[in-house]
């Protein structure tokens, strides 16, 4: 069986590529705004804020920043993803490493650089986290330390950014994590979901429908929904096949700039008020850790050996089940559906939680075929932990990213909850016939690796996400994330840049009020090569 979120995953896939090409041809017809190459910016020009990375973290972000009249650069080390795209493009050598320990992890082919980038490939799939999950004594804390922000905090920002991402959702159960308002547009599948609700109902089952991003039919894209209006505003620009290699000190905790270089050998520094990275849970820690200085000689926000440490993905299991003597009917159908029911008994029980996928075929009388794909909470472990690979180079001459990973004790009691939860379902569900995979499939989520808490301690950045140690560089993404929960990262994300939009606009505000000048690259970084 391939799982739903898979499924959907290989729809965007293989599905066509309008929005490549409404940007490929934005860009030709763009004069004076608009995506541009390194070369094209003004060497002397300042920006308040200044971005690495334009996937939803950055673009949404960036958007936000636009809209409040905040002079940003976005600066993207790929480019427009159309029908030339070429993932072993020698732009993208970077996303390439390697993974070590008990868990051979697919590194190469779960990152993607490009103008948007994995929003050009999601499933669209938009849970919140668990309110349970922000808390500290929650089975999968480390060292029992809660998120510095709480669910009640982020509420507000749920609700903004699943309008950013045209979420469309229906009536939630009292297992799922609780909203202030109804989503503001309707699942399609909320009809379809009644009737198979009604088969699982009498199995003591509760099913909602997913919510999903639906921008015209389709997972939204930010490449076409944010970043094209976003750079069409004069405060607004984007550099495209630009990569940040460097993180460039200033002195007393102060960033300087970014130093970044085309596959050319264009190199430049980047000067700003504020500096984001929103690279992804593997380019981040890597960024981090390539910008060794005099000052920061352990790689930046890495006082307590911290940056790359409490990597985390999801696993999704696969089961089947069939009714061998059903009749078949008219008005068969098939629907998928989400539960939270189990979340909170795996977690109070000490284990990950899981939310289940279920994807069932019904005909008029009965329920014929169910899937079932728990997604399951992995451990934030320190000893899982994105490295510098000192043995392989990327096209620039720097370490590639390497991820050591296994499982703890409990994640694999977890799987086996869960595997054995699987064919009860089954079972209830009247399946005469059952299959549970044995094999883990991986999310390709990149989360936990420059985690937040309120001490450098106990963490890379603090509760506004700004990196421990520094006054002007910040991080978004999931590699803030403490905890993963069972839920896909995509909307939280959005949910902390749409709070860091905020903190930052007032920052840039409050500097220019004081009359506080633009900071200077002082202190030149280490060579890795």
């Amino acid at each position: 069986m391939v799982n739903p979120t898979r499924r959907r995953f290989l729809w965007v896939l293989a599905g066509s590529i309008p929005g490549a090409a409404l940007l490929t041809t934005w860009l030709r017809n763009r004069k004076n705004v608009g995506p541009v190459s390194l070369g094209a910016l003004d060497k002397d020009e300042r920006f308040d804020v200044c971005i690495a990375g334009s996937g939803p973290a950055g673009a949404i972000l960036a958007c936000e920043l636009v809209r409040h009249g905040i002079k940003t650069l976005i600066l993207e080390a790929g480019g427009v993803r159309d029908e030339t795209f070429k993932a072993k493009d020698v732009r993208f050598e970077g996303s390439r490493g390697t993974s070590s320990q008990e868990l051979s992890y697919p590194l190469d082919s779960t990152r993607y650089i490009a103008i948007g980038g994995t929003s050009n490939v999601w499933g669209g799939f938009c849970p919140r986290l668990h309110p349970g999950d922000f808390r500290g004594g929650n089975s999968y804390s480390a060292n029992n330390e809660p998120w510095p922000v709480g669910y009640q905090e982020l509420e507000p920002y749920y609700t903004r950014a699943e309008e950013e991402l045209y979420v469309r959702g229906g009536d939630v159960s009292r297992y799922s994590p609780p909203r202030q308002k109804p989503y503001r547009l309707t699942a399609h599948t909320a009809a379809e979901i009644a009737r198979s609700s009604g088969f699982l109902k009498k199995a003591g089952y509760t099913i909602e429908p997913p919510p999903l991003s639906d921008w015209n039919g389709r997972p939204i894209k930010t490449a076409e929904s944010h970043l094209a209006k976003c750079a069409q505003s004069r405060p607004g620009q984007l550099a495209q096949g630009t990569r940040v290699t460097r993180i460039l000190p200033g002195g007393n905790g102060t960033i300087g700039g970014f130093q970044v270089q085309t596959v050319d050998g264009l190199k430049k520094s980047i000067s700003s008020r504020f500096f984001v990275v929103a690279c992804g849970g593997i380019e981040t820690p890597r960024l981090l850790l390539l910008s060794r200085s005099r000052e920061f000689p352990r790689g930046i926000g890495n006082d307590y050996d911290l940056v790359g440490r409490h990597f985390m993905d999801h696993i999704q299991l696969a089961g089947q089940g069939w009714k061998e003597d059903a009749a078949s009917g008219l008005g068969e159908e098939s629907t998928e559906a989400i539960s939270w029911q189990f979340y909170e008994e795996f977690k109070s029980s000490g284990y990950g939680g899981v939310v289940m996928e279920f994807n069932s075929v019904t005909s008029q009388a009965e329920l014929r075929t169910l899937g079932v794909s728990p997604i399951l909470e992995m451990e934030p472990s320190p000893w899982n932990r994105v490295v510098l690979d000192e043995e392989q180079h990327d096209a620039f001459g720097n370490p590639k990213p390497r991820v050591t990973l296994r499982l703890s004790g409990r994640d694999a009691e977890t799987i086996r909850r869960a595997q054995s939860l699987m064919m009860k379902v089954l079972s209830d569900a009247g399946m005469s016939r059952k299959e549970v995979s044995g094999l883990l499939n991986w999310n390709h989520h990149h989360i936990g690796t420059c985690r937040m808490a309120r001490s450098p301690q106990a963490g890379v950045v603090d509760e506004n996400l700004k990196v421990h140690g520094t006054d002007n560089l910040y991080v978004a993404g999931s590699a803030p994330f403490v905890t993963s929960g069972a839920s896909a990262p995509t909307l939280t994300i959005v949910a902390l840049s749409l709070r860091l939009a905020d903190h930052l606009v007032e920052k840039v505000k409050g500097a220019k009020s004081a009359g506080i000048g633009l900071p200077s690259a002082g202190c030149e970084a280490v060579s890795l090569s």
